[in-house]
Protein backbone atom coordinates (compact mmCIF):
# COMPACT_ATOMS: atom_id res chain seq x y z
CA UNK A 1 0.00 0.00 0.00
CA UNK A 2 1.40 3.75 -0.90
CA UNK A 3 2.00 5.74 2.15
CA UNK A 4 1.65 9.37 1.27
CA UNK A 5 3.35 12.37 3.18
CA UNK A 6 0.19 14.33 3.42
CA UNK A 7 -3.02 13.28 2.42
CA UNK A 8 -6.09 16.21 2.58
CA UNK A 9 -9.71 16.45 2.72
CA UNK A 10 -11.24 19.13 0.54
CA UNK A 11 -9.98 19.95 -2.17
CA UNK A 12 -11.44 24.21 -2.10
CA UNK A 13 -8.85 26.30 -2.95
CA UNK A 14 -7.16 26.72 0.85
CA UNK A 15 -6.44 22.70 0.14
CA UNK A 16 -5.14 23.43 -3.20
CA UNK A 17 -2.89 26.39 -2.40
CA UNK A 18 -1.74 23.88 0.83
CA UNK A 19 -1.12 20.46 -1.91
CA UNK A 20 1.13 23.10 -3.74
CA UNK A 21 2.97 24.68 -1.38
CA UNK A 22 3.91 20.75 0.33
CA UNK A 23 4.20 19.27 -2.96
CA UNK A 24 6.86 22.33 -3.87
CA UNK A 25 8.75 21.25 -0.65
CA UNK A 26 9.18 17.28 -1.99
CA UNK A 27 6.10 15.82 0.03
CA UNK A 28 4.06 13.23 -1.88
CA UNK A 29 0.59 14.44 -1.40
CA UNK A 30 -3.04 13.60 -2.66
CA UNK A 31 -6.08 15.54 -2.31
CA UNK A 32 -9.62 14.21 -1.81
CA UNK A 33 -12.78 16.08 -2.95
CA UNK A 34 -16.29 14.94 -2.27
CA UNK A 35 -17.98 16.52 -5.12
CA UNK A 36 -17.55 15.87 -8.32
CA UNK A 37 -15.56 19.13 -9.44
CA UNK A 38 -12.60 20.60 -7.65
CA UNK A 39 -12.42 23.90 -6.43
CA UNK A 40 -14.67 23.80 -3.25
CA UNK A 41 -16.37 27.59 -3.21
CA UNK A 42 -14.62 28.61 -6.29
CA UNK A 43 -16.22 26.84 -8.94
CA UNK A 44 -17.97 27.57 -12.38
CA UNK A 45 -21.01 26.07 -13.05
CA UNK A 46 -23.81 26.62 -16.33
CA UNK A 47 -26.56 28.54 -14.75
CA UNK A 48 -28.74 27.78 -18.23
CA UNK A 49 -27.47 26.64 -21.54
CA UNK A 50 -24.53 29.22 -22.67
CA UNK A 51 -24.54 30.83 -19.44
CA UNK A 52 -21.86 30.30 -17.16
CA UNK A 53 -21.65 32.01 -13.47
CA UNK A 54 -19.94 32.18 -10.30
CA UNK A 55 -21.52 29.86 -8.42
CA UNK A 56 -20.89 30.75 -4.75
CA UNK A 57 -17.15 32.77 -4.22
CA UNK A 58 -17.54 35.38 -7.01
CA UNK A 59 -14.40 37.55 -6.65
CA UNK A 60 -10.71 37.59 -5.99
CA UNK A 61 -10.02 40.22 -3.77
CA UNK A 62 -8.33 39.23 -1.01
CA UNK A 63 -5.61 36.40 -1.95
CA UNK A 64 -2.07 37.85 -1.80
CA UNK A 65 -0.25 38.54 -4.88
CA UNK A 66 2.36 36.36 -3.06
CA UNK A 67 0.45 33.49 -3.59
CA UNK A 68 -0.56 33.80 -7.37
CA UNK A 69 3.11 34.38 -8.37
CA UNK A 70 4.99 31.36 -6.23
CA UNK A 71 2.20 29.06 -7.41
CA UNK A 72 2.32 30.31 -11.26
CA UNK A 73 -1.22 30.34 -11.16
CA UNK A 74 -1.40 32.59 -14.69
CA UNK A 75 0.42 30.09 -16.14
CA UNK A 76 -1.96 27.67 -15.54
CA UNK A 77 -4.54 29.80 -17.15
CA UNK A 78 -5.60 32.11 -14.38
CA UNK A 79 -6.97 35.44 -15.89
CA UNK A 80 -7.89 38.55 -13.75
CA UNK A 81 -9.83 41.58 -14.56
CA UNK A 82 -10.08 44.62 -12.37
CA UNK A 83 -13.55 45.56 -10.94
CA UNK A 84 -14.61 49.20 -10.24
CA UNK A 85 -13.51 50.69 -7.09
CA UNK A 86 -16.92 51.14 -4.93
CA UNK A 87 -20.36 50.29 -4.77
CA UNK A 88 -23.65 51.65 -5.86
CA UNK A 89 -26.41 51.94 -3.14
CA UNK A 90 -29.72 51.70 -4.89
CA UNK A 91 -32.45 54.27 -2.34
CA UNK A 92 -36.01 54.22 -2.03
CA UNK A 93 -38.06 57.28 -4.23
CA UNK A 94 -35.60 56.88 -6.74
CA UNK A 95 -32.20 57.88 -5.47
CA UNK A 96 -29.27 56.66 -5.40
CA UNK A 97 -25.81 56.77 -3.46
CA UNK A 98 -22.42 56.13 -5.83
CA UNK A 99 -19.04 56.03 -3.61
CA UNK A 100 -15.88 54.88 -5.24
CA UNK A 101 -12.58 55.71 -5.11
CA UNK A 102 -13.19 59.67 -6.69
CA UNK A 103 -12.88 61.33 -3.41
CA UNK A 104 -14.29 64.47 -5.66
CA UNK A 105 -17.55 63.13 -7.27
CA UNK A 106 -17.61 61.07 -3.70
CA UNK A 107 -18.06 64.28 -2.05
CA UNK A 108 -20.77 65.53 -4.13
CA UNK A 109 -22.40 62.16 -4.31
CA UNK A 110 -22.88 62.82 -0.05
CA UNK A 111 -23.30 66.25 -0.39
CA UNK A 112 -26.74 65.35 -1.34
CA UNK A 113 -27.84 63.84 1.75
CA UNK A 114 -25.27 65.69 4.13
CA UNK A 115 -22.43 68.19 3.95
CA UNK A 116 -20.87 67.04 6.91
CA UNK A 117 -20.52 63.49 5.98
CA UNK A 118 -19.23 64.61 2.10
CA UNK A 119 -16.46 66.25 4.33
CA UNK A 120 -15.89 63.31 7.03
CA UNK A 121 -15.76 60.68 4.21
CA UNK A 122 -12.15 61.16 3.48
CA UNK A 123 -10.86 61.16 6.96
CA UNK A 124 -12.88 57.76 7.87
CA UNK A 125 -11.96 55.86 4.67
CA UNK A 126 -8.53 56.61 5.54
CA UNK A 127 -9.01 55.01 9.18
CA UNK A 128 -10.20 52.08 7.53
CA UNK A 129 -7.33 51.94 5.15
CA UNK A 130 -5.01 52.18 8.03
CA UNK A 131 -6.25 49.99 10.63
CA UNK A 132 -6.37 47.45 7.78
CA UNK A 133 -2.83 47.68 6.58
CA UNK A 134 -1.74 47.45 10.62
CA UNK A 135 -4.08 44.51 10.41
CA UNK A 136 -2.56 42.85 7.33
CA UNK A 137 0.80 42.04 9.38
CA UNK A 138 -1.63 39.77 11.37
CA UNK A 139 -3.36 38.54 9.19
CA UNK A 140 -0.46 36.80 6.40
CA UNK A 141 1.34 35.14 9.64
CA UNK A 142 0.59 32.68 12.01
CA UNK A 143 -1.24 33.73 14.92
CA UNK A 144 0.46 33.40 18.53
CA UNK A 145 -0.27 30.26 20.31
CA UNK A 146 -1.38 29.70 23.74
CA UNK A 147 0.26 26.16 23.92
CA UNK A 148 3.04 27.25 26.17
CA UNK A 149 7.33 27.11 25.87
CA UNK A 150 9.83 29.28 24.32
CA UNK A 151 8.68 29.56 21.28
CA UNK A 152 4.93 30.57 21.51
CA UNK A 153 6.31 32.90 24.54
CA UNK A 154 8.55 34.91 21.61
CA UNK A 155 5.67 35.02 18.87
CA UNK A 156 3.79 36.90 22.08
CA UNK A 157 6.56 38.93 22.37
CA UNK A 158 7.04 39.60 18.45
CA UNK A 159 3.10 40.52 18.44
CA UNK A 160 3.50 42.45 20.72
CA UNK A 161 6.18 44.54 19.78
CA UNK A 162 4.58 45.30 16.51
CA UNK A 163 1.41 47.00 18.55
CA UNK A 164 3.24 48.66 20.72
CA UNK A 165 5.25 50.23 18.05
CA UNK A 166 1.86 52.05 16.74
CA UNK A 167 1.23 55.12 18.12
CA UNK A 168 -1.75 55.76 20.47
CA UNK A 169 -3.90 57.27 17.95
CA UNK A 170 -3.51 54.25 15.90
CA UNK A 171 -4.14 51.98 18.65
CA UNK A 172 -7.48 53.73 19.63
CA UNK A 173 -8.58 53.59 15.71
CA UNK A 174 -7.64 49.51 15.85
CA UNK A 175 -9.64 49.18 19.11
CA UNK A 176 -12.42 50.93 17.97
CA UNK A 177 -13.23 48.95 14.98
CA UNK A 178 -12.33 45.54 16.14
CA UNK A 179 -14.79 45.97 19.30
CA UNK A 180 -17.63 48.60 18.20
CA UNK A 181 -20.67 47.46 17.01
CA UNK A 182 -20.82 48.47 13.24
CA UNK A 183 -23.81 50.57 13.79
CA UNK A 184 -22.00 51.97 17.00
CA UNK A 185 -18.82 52.64 14.70
CA UNK A 186 -21.23 54.06 11.84
CA UNK A 187 -22.36 56.56 14.05
CA UNK A 188 -19.59 57.96 15.24
CA UNK A 189 -18.85 59.21 12.00
CA UNK A 190 -21.67 59.79 9.89
CA UNK A 191 -25.40 61.68 10.64
CA UNK A 192 -27.35 60.45 7.41
CA UNK A 193 -29.06 56.98 7.17
CA UNK A 194 -27.85 56.86 3.47
CA UNK A 195 -24.44 56.79 4.09
CA UNK A 196 -24.45 54.79 7.15
CA UNK A 197 -26.53 52.25 4.97
CA UNK A 198 -24.35 52.17 1.93
CA UNK A 199 -21.27 50.72 4.70
CA UNK A 200 -24.31 48.49 6.26
CA UNK A 201 -23.94 46.86 3.54
CA UNK A 202 -20.90 45.76 3.57
CA UNK A 203 -20.44 44.89 7.38
CA UNK A 204 -23.41 42.49 7.17
CA UNK A 205 -22.65 40.37 4.00
CA UNK A 206 -21.86 36.99 4.94
CA UNK A 207 -21.86 37.57 8.04
CA UNK A 208 -25.51 37.20 10.16
CA UNK A 209 -25.35 39.34 13.21
CA UNK A 210 -27.32 42.38 14.25
CA UNK A 211 -26.26 45.82 13.38
CA UNK A 212 -25.62 46.81 16.74
CA UNK A 213 -23.71 43.35 17.98
CA UNK A 214 -20.35 44.38 19.84
CA UNK A 215 -17.55 43.52 17.47
CA UNK A 216 -19.31 43.73 14.16
CA UNK A 217 -17.35 46.65 13.14
CA UNK A 218 -14.62 44.67 12.12
CA UNK A 219 -15.69 42.80 9.18
CA UNK A 220 -16.04 46.01 7.09
CA UNK A 221 -12.14 45.49 6.99
CA UNK A 222 -12.63 41.95 5.09
CA UNK A 223 -14.25 44.16 1.74
CA UNK A 224 -11.76 46.95 1.60
CA UNK A 225 -10.71 45.09 -1.21
CA UNK A 226 -14.18 45.71 -2.78
CA UNK A 227 -14.31 49.43 -2.12
CA UNK A 228 -10.63 50.36 -3.38
CA UNK A 229 -10.95 48.61 -6.35
CA UNK A 230 -8.49 46.16 -5.47
CA UNK A 231 -10.95 43.46 -6.17
CA UNK A 232 -10.37 40.80 -8.70
CA UNK A 233 -12.77 39.43 -11.17
CA UNK A 234 -12.11 36.03 -12.69
CA UNK A 235 -12.13 35.78 -16.30
CA UNK A 236 -14.16 32.88 -17.15
CA UNK A 237 -15.63 32.85 -13.58
CA UNK A 238 -14.38 31.23 -10.29
CA UNK A 239 -13.73 27.79 -11.45
CA UNK A 240 -10.58 28.61 -13.53
CA UNK A 241 -8.93 30.07 -10.03
CA UNK A 242 -9.87 26.19 -8.68
CA UNK A 243 -8.71 24.82 -12.00
CA UNK A 244 -5.35 26.97 -12.21
CA UNK A 245 -4.44 25.43 -8.62
CA UNK A 246 -5.45 22.16 -9.42
CA UNK A 247 -3.43 22.33 -12.62
CA UNK A 248 -0.23 23.83 -10.88
CA UNK A 249 -0.58 21.27 -7.79
CA UNK A 250 -0.72 18.38 -10.38
CA UNK A 251 2.63 19.70 -12.32
CA UNK A 252 4.56 19.49 -8.61
CA UNK A 253 3.49 15.83 -8.40
CA UNK A 254 -0.16 16.34 -6.30
CA UNK A 255 -2.29 13.64 -7.38
CA UNK A 256 -6.14 14.87 -7.15
CA UNK A 257 -9.51 12.36 -6.64
CA UNK A 258 -12.76 13.75 -7.07
CA UNK A 259 -16.14 11.68 -5.54
CA UNK A 260 -14.21 10.53 -3.04
CA UNK A 261 -15.78 11.46 0.54
CA UNK A 262 -13.88 11.26 3.44
CA UNK A 263 -15.57 9.00 6.22
CA UNK A 264 -13.01 9.21 9.00
CA UNK A 265 -9.63 10.03 10.28
CA UNK A 266 -8.11 7.13 11.43
CA UNK A 267 -5.80 7.68 14.80
CA UNK A 268 -4.86 5.73 17.70
CA UNK A 269 -5.13 6.87 21.20
CA UNK A 270 -1.62 7.60 22.34
CA UNK A 271 -0.77 8.37 26.32
CA UNK A 272 1.12 11.72 25.58
CA UNK A 273 -0.40 13.73 27.38
CA UNK A 274 -0.16 16.71 25.13
CA UNK A 275 -1.82 14.83 22.20
CA UNK A 276 -4.96 12.82 22.26
CA UNK A 277 -3.79 10.05 19.25
CA UNK A 278 -1.52 9.73 16.21
CA UNK A 279 -2.87 10.14 12.61
CA UNK A 280 -2.14 6.90 10.36
CA UNK A 281 -4.38 8.34 7.40
CA UNK A 282 -8.30 8.39 6.19
CA UNK A 283 -11.10 6.07 5.27
CA UNK A 284 -13.26 6.82 2.17
CA UNK A 285 -16.75 6.42 2.36
CA UNK A 286 -16.56 3.55 0.12
CA UNK A 287 -14.32 1.46 2.73
CA UNK A 288 -11.07 2.55 1.14
CA UNK A 289 -8.02 3.14 3.05
CA UNK A 290 -5.47 5.68 2.37
CA UNK A 291 -2.11 5.52 4.45
CA UNK A 292 -0.40 8.77 4.94
CA UNK A 293 1.95 10.08 7.82
CA UNK A 294 0.00 13.30 8.16
CA UNK A 295 -3.76 14.50 7.50
CA UNK A 296 -4.41 18.39 6.47
CA UNK A 297 -8.68 19.16 6.79
CA UNK A 298 -10.33 21.78 4.25
CA UNK A 299 -13.50 20.90 6.09
CA UNK A 300 -15.19 22.95 8.91
CA UNK A 301 -13.73 22.17 12.19
CA UNK A 302 -17.46 20.82 13.06
CA UNK A 303 -16.94 18.23 10.36
CA UNK A 304 -13.60 17.76 11.59
CA UNK A 305 -14.08 17.32 15.26
CA UNK A 306 -17.60 15.92 15.10
CA UNK A 307 -17.95 13.80 12.00
CA UNK A 308 -14.69 12.48 10.65
CA UNK A 309 -12.78 11.95 14.00
CA UNK A 310 -13.87 9.83 17.39
CA UNK A 311 -14.71 11.97 20.87
CA UNK A 312 -12.26 10.21 22.45
CA UNK A 313 -9.42 11.11 20.71
CA UNK A 314 -10.25 14.74 21.96
CA UNK A 315 -10.08 16.78 25.15
CA UNK A 316 -13.58 17.61 26.92
CA UNK A 317 -12.58 21.33 26.61
CA UNK A 318 -11.76 21.35 23.14
CA UNK A 319 -14.31 19.31 21.97
CA UNK A 320 -16.95 21.04 23.49
CA UNK A 321 -15.79 24.30 22.07
CA UNK A 322 -16.18 22.37 18.70
CA UNK A 323 -19.51 21.42 19.71
CA UNK A 324 -21.02 24.88 20.42
CA UNK A 325 -18.45 26.84 17.32
CA UNK A 326 -20.96 29.14 16.15
CA UNK A 327 -21.69 28.65 12.26
CA UNK A 328 -24.10 31.82 11.16
CA UNK A 329 -23.57 33.81 7.49
CA UNK A 330 -26.78 34.05 7.34
CA UNK A 331 -26.82 33.80 3.43
CA UNK A 332 -28.72 33.01 0.31
CA UNK A 333 -26.89 32.73 -3.03
CA UNK A 334 -29.32 33.40 -6.33
CA UNK A 335 -27.12 33.30 -9.92
CA UNK A 336 -28.82 34.62 -12.73
CA UNK A 337 -29.07 34.56 -16.52
CA UNK A 338 -31.15 37.53 -17.93
CA UNK A 339 -32.13 38.97 -21.58
CA UNK A 340 -31.13 42.63 -20.64
CA UNK A 341 -29.65 44.63 -17.89
CA UNK A 342 -31.89 45.61 -15.10
CA UNK A 343 -33.02 49.16 -15.54
CA UNK A 344 -32.55 50.55 -12.25
CA UNK A 345 -34.62 53.78 -12.19
CA UNK A 346 -32.76 56.22 -10.68
CA UNK A 347 -29.23 55.20 -12.51
CA UNK A 348 -31.04 55.13 -16.13
CA UNK A 349 -32.80 58.38 -15.54
CA UNK A 350 -29.14 59.84 -14.75
CA UNK A 351 -28.26 57.97 -18.29
CA UNK A 352 -25.67 56.12 -16.19
CA UNK A 353 -23.83 53.93 -18.70
CA UNK A 354 -23.98 50.14 -18.54
CA UNK A 355 -20.12 49.83 -18.14
CA UNK A 356 -20.54 51.84 -15.06
CA UNK A 357 -22.28 48.62 -13.24
CA UNK A 358 -19.27 46.73 -13.08
CA UNK A 359 -18.92 47.29 -9.32
CA UNK A 360 -21.41 46.09 -6.70
CA UNK A 361 -25.09 47.16 -6.55
CA UNK A 362 -26.31 46.74 -3.61
CA UNK A 363 -29.64 47.23 -1.41
CA UNK A 364 -29.61 48.40 2.42
CA UNK A 365 -31.20 52.28 2.41
CA UNK A 366 -30.24 52.51 6.39
CA UNK A 367 -29.15 50.73 9.65
CA UNK A 368 -32.89 50.72 10.64
CA UNK A 369 -33.39 48.13 6.85
CA UNK A 370 -29.98 46.12 8.63
CA UNK A 371 -31.72 45.76 12.16
CA UNK A 372 -35.33 44.66 10.54
CA UNK A 373 -33.71 42.02 8.00
CA UNK A 374 -31.42 40.57 11.30
CA UNK A 375 -34.52 39.98 13.05
CA UNK A 376 -36.62 38.93 10.34
CA UNK A 377 -34.10 36.70 9.91
CA UNK A 378 -33.93 35.32 13.59
CA UNK A 379 -37.64 35.06 14.33
CA UNK A 380 -39.20 34.23 10.91
CA UNK A 381 -36.27 32.23 9.11
CA UNK A 382 -35.43 35.20 6.19
CA UNK A 383 -36.06 38.61 5.96
CA UNK A 384 -38.79 39.80 4.23
CA UNK A 385 -37.06 42.89 2.73
CA UNK A 386 -33.81 41.05 2.46
CA UNK A 387 -30.03 43.17 1.58
CA UNK A 388 -28.79 42.34 -1.78
CA UNK A 389 -25.31 43.08 -2.80
CA UNK A 390 -25.67 42.30 -6.79
CA UNK A 391 -22.63 41.90 -8.83
CA UNK A 392 -22.91 41.63 -12.69
CA UNK A 393 -20.29 39.81 -14.36
CA UNK A 394 -20.68 39.63 -17.71
CA UNK A 395 -20.66 43.09 -18.17
CA UNK A 396 -16.56 42.68 -17.75
CA UNK A 397 -16.49 39.17 -19.09
CA UNK A 398 -18.52 38.79 -22.17
CA UNK A 399 -17.60 35.21 -22.47
CA UNK A 400 -19.90 34.26 -19.54
CA UNK A 401 -23.10 35.12 -21.41
CA UNK A 402 -24.53 34.99 -24.97
CA UNK A 403 -24.11 38.38 -26.63
CA UNK A 404 -26.30 41.25 -25.55
CA UNK A 405 -27.54 38.97 -22.38
CA UNK A 406 -26.04 38.89 -18.82
CA UNK A 407 -25.37 36.27 -16.29
CA UNK A 408 -25.68 38.27 -12.42
CA UNK A 409 -25.39 37.11 -8.61
CA UNK A 410 -27.44 38.22 -5.88
CA UNK A 411 -25.56 37.45 -2.37
CA UNK A 412 -28.27 38.22 -0.11
CA UNK A 413 -28.82 38.69 3.87
CA UNK A 414 -30.63 37.49 6.41
CA UNK A 415 -31.25 33.77 5.45
CA UNK A 416 -31.11 31.60 8.43
CA UNK A 417 -29.71 28.07 8.07
CA UNK A 418 -32.42 26.76 11.42
CA UNK A 419 -36.12 27.69 10.69
CA UNK A 420 -38.70 28.12 12.95
CA UNK A 421 -42.28 26.34 13.23
CA UNK A 422 -41.07 23.25 11.41
CA UNK A 423 -40.83 25.16 8.01
CA UNK A 424 -38.09 23.84 5.97
CA UNK A 425 -35.94 25.46 3.18
CA UNK A 426 -37.72 23.00 0.62
CA UNK A 427 -40.80 24.77 1.24
CA UNK A 428 -40.27 28.32 1.28
CA UNK A 429 -36.87 28.10 -1.22
CA UNK A 430 -39.65 29.91 -3.58
CA UNK A 431 -41.16 32.37 -1.13
CA UNK A 432 -38.02 33.27 -0.08
CA UNK A 433 -36.77 33.90 -3.51
CA UNK A 434 -39.77 35.83 -4.29
CA UNK A 435 -39.26 38.24 -1.63
CA UNK A 436 -35.69 38.93 -3.34
CA UNK A 437 -37.13 39.24 -6.66
CA UNK A 438 -39.85 41.67 -5.41
CA UNK A 439 -37.20 44.01 -3.36
CA UNK A 440 -35.01 44.19 -6.66
CA UNK A 441 -37.99 44.90 -8.93
CA UNK A 442 -39.22 47.91 -6.53
CA UNK A 443 -35.87 49.35 -8.05
CA UNK A 444 -35.76 48.12 -11.59
CA UNK A 445 -39.15 47.56 -12.96
CA UNK A 446 -37.68 45.44 -15.95
CA UNK A 447 -36.58 42.86 -13.58
CA UNK A 448 -38.53 39.86 -13.67
CA UNK A 449 -39.09 39.96 -17.67
CA UNK A 450 -35.08 39.87 -17.55
CA UNK A 451 -34.93 36.96 -15.48
CA UNK A 452 -34.73 34.09 -17.77
CA UNK A 453 -33.01 31.27 -15.66
CA UNK A 454 -32.00 31.21 -12.14
CA UNK A 455 -30.08 29.16 -10.13
CA UNK A 456 -30.51 29.22 -6.04
CA UNK A 457 -28.64 27.70 -3.58
CA UNK A 458 -30.27 27.92 0.06
CA UNK A 459 -28.43 27.74 3.77
CA UNK A 460 -29.35 24.21 3.57
CA UNK A 461 -27.95 23.53 -0.02
CA UNK A 462 -24.10 25.39 1.23
CA UNK A 463 -24.19 22.42 4.28
CA UNK A 464 -25.40 19.53 2.07
CA UNK A 465 -24.10 20.32 -1.21
CA UNK A 466 -20.68 21.75 -0.26
CA UNK A 467 -19.97 20.98 3.43
CA UNK A 468 -20.52 24.56 4.85
CA UNK A 469 -21.79 23.63 8.30
CA UNK A 470 -24.52 25.91 9.63
CA UNK A 471 -24.27 27.19 5.80
CA UNK A 472 -21.41 29.39 6.73
CA UNK A 473 -19.41 30.65 4.37
CA UNK A 474 -16.32 31.19 6.28
CA UNK A 475 -16.67 27.56 7.84
CA UNK A 476 -17.24 29.67 11.30
CA UNK A 477 -18.77 33.14 12.37
CA UNK A 478 -16.09 35.35 12.00
CA UNK A 479 -16.68 37.09 15.38
CA UNK A 480 -13.45 38.05 17.90
CA UNK A 481 -14.09 35.10 20.14
CA UNK A 482 -13.03 33.21 17.06
CA UNK A 483 -10.72 34.65 15.07
CA UNK A 484 -6.55 35.40 15.28
CA UNK A 485 -5.21 33.41 18.46
CA UNK A 486 -8.71 31.64 18.75
CA UNK A 487 -9.72 30.30 15.37
CA UNK A 488 -10.39 27.62 16.12
CA UNK A 489 -9.57 27.66 20.09
CA UNK A 490 -6.62 28.54 22.67
CA UNK A 491 -3.66 26.39 22.12
CA UNK A 492 -4.45 25.46 18.76
CA UNK A 493 -4.25 28.61 16.33
CA UNK A 494 -1.29 26.97 14.66
CA UNK A 495 -3.31 24.72 12.23
CA UNK A 496 -2.31 21.99 14.75
CA UNK A 497 -4.84 19.82 16.20
CA UNK A 498 -5.01 17.81 19.49
CA UNK A 499 -4.62 14.77 17.56
CA UNK A 500 -0.73 14.36 16.42
CA UNK A 501 0.27 14.70 12.70
CA UNK A 502 -3.42 16.35 11.90
CA UNK A 503 -3.66 19.49 10.79
CA UNK A 504 -6.49 22.08 9.52
CA UNK A 505 -6.14 24.63 6.54
CA UNK A 506 -9.09 25.37 5.92
CA UNK A 507 -11.37 28.59 6.38
CA UNK A 508 -11.99 27.63 10.29
CA UNK A 509 -8.08 28.70 10.67
CA UNK A 510 -6.66 31.72 10.92
CA UNK A 511 -7.38 34.36 9.40
CA UNK A 512 -10.79 33.06 8.28
CA UNK A 513 -13.28 33.19 5.02
CA UNK A 514 -12.54 34.82 1.66
CA UNK A 515 -10.72 33.83 -1.41
CA UNK A 516 -7.48 34.59 0.15
CA UNK A 517 -5.65 31.04 0.08
CA UNK A 518 -3.73 32.41 3.80
CA UNK A 519 -4.70 29.47 5.60
CA UNK A 520 -3.75 26.81 3.38
CA UNK A 521 -0.58 29.20 2.94
CA UNK A 522 0.22 29.12 6.25
CA UNK A 523 -0.66 25.76 7.08
CA UNK A 524 1.83 24.21 4.65
CA UNK A 525 4.69 26.67 6.67
CA UNK A 526 4.10 24.48 9.88
CA UNK A 527 3.88 20.89 8.19
CA UNK A 528 7.23 21.58 6.98
CA UNK A 529 8.87 22.73 10.05
CA UNK A 530 7.41 19.69 11.18
CA UNK A 531 7.74 17.32 8.56
CA UNK A 532 12.11 18.53 8.74
CA UNK A 533 12.11 17.72 12.44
Amino acid sequence: MKEYDAVIIGGGHNGLVCANYMARAGLSVKVFEMRPVIGGACVTEEIAEGYHGSTLAYSLGQMPAQIIEELKLKDFGLELIKQKSGAISLLPEGRHLIITDDHKETHAQISKFSTRDADAHLSFRQEIQECYQVLQRFRQDRPPNYRGGIGEIMEFFKTGQKFRRLSVAQKEKIMNIMTMSLGDYLDLWFESEEVKGFYAAFGVIGNFVHPYSAGSAFALLSHLSDLNGKSMQVKGGMGNLGQALAESAKAQGVEIQTDARVEEVVTDISDNKNRSGLTYGIKLENGEFIKAKRVIANCTPYILFNDLLKAEHLPSGFLKRMRKYKYSSGSLKINLALSELPEFTSLTSQNIKPEFYNRPINICPSLNYAERAFHDGRIRGFARKPIISMVIHSIADKTLAPDGHYVASLLCQHFNKNLPDELTWPTIRDEAVEDVFDVISHYAPNFRNAVLHHQVITPQDLEKTYGFTGGDLHHGAMQLNQMFSYRPAAKFADYRTPVKDLYLCGAGAHPGGGVSGLPGMLCAREVLKDSAQ
